[in-house]
């Protein structure tokens, strides 16, 4: 008892002399003094958009300091007016300090670019109602707007090179959003005409980039360099895609060689100290996706399941715990969830610790995570998703009854598919997009099982929720000819057939006996798992 209280003791003496924190200096690359500054600190939590945590304002001198309340992975937001926001990733395994010296880029002028206003006056939208700016003689660009209310809050389109709108410092005060950008507020009258004048002059050109620069040397600044060298591989990757795109390339068939990015990444993990050699390798996975058993072996023999380095990328976990049989892959999942310190991760751990119950037929857990969800996360953006697909009342599950559906082919309106139709048949019914890259990805998987089961008694119902059908139409006739009954339902959440499957999520799969009760959805359909599946089926 005493040795236990001795080492509680030291952990607060070690916590109070050496408290986690980042400070330091927030600057302009062009050494301007910012209009206004804040910090944001968001959610490790996968998804966009990223939900903000806390927001900091800098005072006007831009030194800081952040107080963390514990050593973790914290992805951090610099803002300041008149600039691009910049995202700085520090990761603290142990009770520090960090010190950091910020550049924020500011935003640049481009004549090339159309710039428009958008604000109070029509909800921010970005469509018709947006109103450009046309140059006068001077060569300054205007727009006059009439104001709701005694502010007129507006934004510009056409100044940030991430195509969002920013701030322009004709204001009185300015607010931040949450995307890192400022919102300019005038001061003004009820009706009244406000001028907005942007002189492209008052744009100071500089050809520093955003930069943050560690005063010394730890694992922190080696996360944050391994991040930015990820970044900026995807970034050549995606330039790559898009002219692969362009030049009449079918999108997915786009292969990109990482050869190169591996052969790099791995001399500078073998040149480096040998407790860095799991970094490299998560980098590795991050950046290519590609499951080594030498890459994983090594993370997982270095980083536990309480690690900071899961808050990275939860969804890596997935990957790099694939390699254990799935009871010791869930059991890892429901450590994380346990043990791990970073809350911000935890409804996406649920969800994962959900399906892999799931997939083990473990009931009992999934009862268990799915009221823990509910109950400590039901505003999480997730929990819809999570009610759709793990609620124990939820309709589309395996023993309920296909709801009630009436569907029309897109190849022939005459021809109709109901309930009475399936009767004594085999149905696969399938709600997808061509806009969901899973669903896009899993059409081969389908058509192979398709020519596999067809003369068994497989028939397959492909049923669109593209925003055009037109899209659907082009995507059969160039991509996937999918040889089956096809059709098309426009979403709308108010549509019955859209409650009565719970379409929240796609794609959305279920597997139909000849009597009309589900026998398998989900996961159970999904890629590898369904010829599987099937072949369980139609061997019976």
């Amino acid at each position: 008892m005493k040795i236990y209280l001795l080492a509680f003791v030291t952990l607060l003496c070690c916590q109070f002399i050496f408290p986690q924190s980042v400070s330091g200096k927030l600057m302009s690359c062009t050494n301007e003094q910012f209009l206004r500054a804040d910090i944001q600190i968001l959610s490790n939590a996968p998804g966009l958009p990223k939900q903000i945590v806390k927001v900091i304002e800098v005072s006007k001198d831009g030194i800081f300091k952040i107080n963390l309340e514990k050593p973790g992975f914290y992805n951090i937001r610099f803002c300041g007016a008149g600039h691009k926001p910049f995202e700085v990733p520090f990761y603290l395994n142990t009770p520090e300090n960090i010190n950091v010296k910020i550049y924020l880029e500011p935003n640049k002028f481009d004549d090339k670019k159309e710039l428009k206003i958008i604000g109070d006056f029509n909800k921010f939208s970005f469509g018709k109602s947006a109103v450009k700016m046309e140059k006068n003689i001077e060569g300054n660009y205007v727009a006059e707007i009439a104001a709701t209310a005694d502010t007129l809050a507006y934004q510009v389109i056409g100044l940030s090179s991430s195509h969002s709108s920013v701030n322009h410092s004709q204001a009185n005060y300015f607010i931040l959003d949450d995307g890192g950008d400022y919102i300019s507020v005038l001061k003004t009258k009820k009706d009244s005409k406000i001028k907005i004048i942007l002189n492209p002059n008052d744009f100071i050109k500089t050809e520093r980039d955003q930069e943050a620069i560690f005063e010394v040397e730890n694992i922190s600044k080696l996360v944050y360099t391994l991040i930015e060298d990820v970044n900026k591989r995807n970034s050549k990757k995606n330039d790559s895609f898009n002219q692969y795109v362009n030049e009449g390339g079918d999108r997915n068939k786009f292969n990109y060689d990482w050869s190169n990015d591996i052969k790099e990444l791995e001399l500078l993990a073998n040149n480096s100290p040998k407790e860095f050699l799991a970094y490299y390798y998560f980098a590795l996975i991050k950046l290519t996706g590609t499951i080594d058993s030498t890459y994983c072996e090594n993370i997982l023999n270095s980083f536990s399941e309480n690690s900071p380095i899961w808050s990275i990328s939860p969804q890596l976990i997935k990957k790099i715990t694939s390699l254990l049989p799935k009871k010791d892959q869930l059991n890892y999942f429901e450590n994380v969830y346990n043990y791990n310190l970073d809350e911000t991760i935890k409804p996406f751990i649920i969800i994962e610790t959900l399906q892999l119950a799931q997939e083990l037929d473990r009931n009992d857990l999934v009862k268990k995570y799915y009221e823990l969800f509910i109950t400590k996360y039901p505003d999480d953006q997730l929990a819809a998703m999570v009610k759709n697909e793990y609620s124990p009342d939820r309709k589309i599950q395996v023993g309920k009854k296909v709801p009630i559906f009436e569907f029309i082919s897109v190849d022939d309106s005459s021809v109709i598919i109901d309930n009475a139709k399936i009767k004594d048949k085999v149905f696969l019914l399938d709600f997808w997009t061509t806009w969901c890259g899973p669903c896009i990805e899993e059409m081969e998987e389908i058509h192979e099982a398709y020519e596999l089961y067809k003369s068994k008694g497989l028939n397959i119902i492909s049923v669109s929720m593209d925003f055009n059908i037109e899209d659907m139409l082009k995507f059969r006739k160039e991509k996937w000819p999918m040889p089956w009954f096809n059709s098309f339902l426009k979403y709308d959440p108010n549509n019955q057939l859209v409650k009565d499957f719970e379409l929240i999520t796609i794609p959305k799969p279920m597997l139909i006996n000849k009597d009309g009760i589900i026998i398998a959805t989900g996961m159970d359909l999904r890629g590898n798992k369904l010829e599987e599946t099937l072949s369980k089926i139609f061997k019976e």
